[in-house]
C-alpha cells in the first residue's frame, strides 16, 4: 500500500481543526493536528510531514513567525495559510 502524503494542520481553534482534518483525511490524506505553533514545530522536526496548513491566527505565538520557521526548516515544503477574518495586515 503506497504511503499517504501527511500534512501539519496548525489551527488553535479546536471546531475548524477538526473540520479541515476530516477533509483532508477524506480526501485521502493522513494529518498531523496541533493547536500551537511551538507543538506544530515539534511535529515538523520529528515525523515526515510533507505539507502544512497553518491558520493565520494563533494565540500564543505570531502565526507569521511559525510559518517563517516552517519555510526556513522545510525549504520547499507546500504550505496553505487560510484565514476566518474578512481582511487582515501582514
Amino acid at each position: 500500500m503506497p504511503e499517504r502524503t501527511t500534512v501539519l494542520l496548525i489551527d488553535e481553534h479546536a471546531e475548524s481543526r477538526r473540520s479541515l482534518a476530516e477533509i483532508l483525511r477524506a480526501h485521502g490524506y493522513a494529518v498531523a493536528e496541533v493547536a500551537e505553533g511551538k507543538r506544530a514545530l515539534t511535529v515538523l522536526r520529528s515525523s515526515r510531514v510533507q505539507a502544512a496548513v497553518i491558520a493565520l491566527e494563533l494565540g500564543e505565538v505570531d502565526a507569521m513567525s511559525v510559518l517563517r520557521q516552517l519555510v526556513q526548516e522545510r525549504a520547499g515544503l507546500p504550505i496553505v495559510a487560510v484565514t476566518a477574518v474578512a481582511s487582515m495586515e501582514l
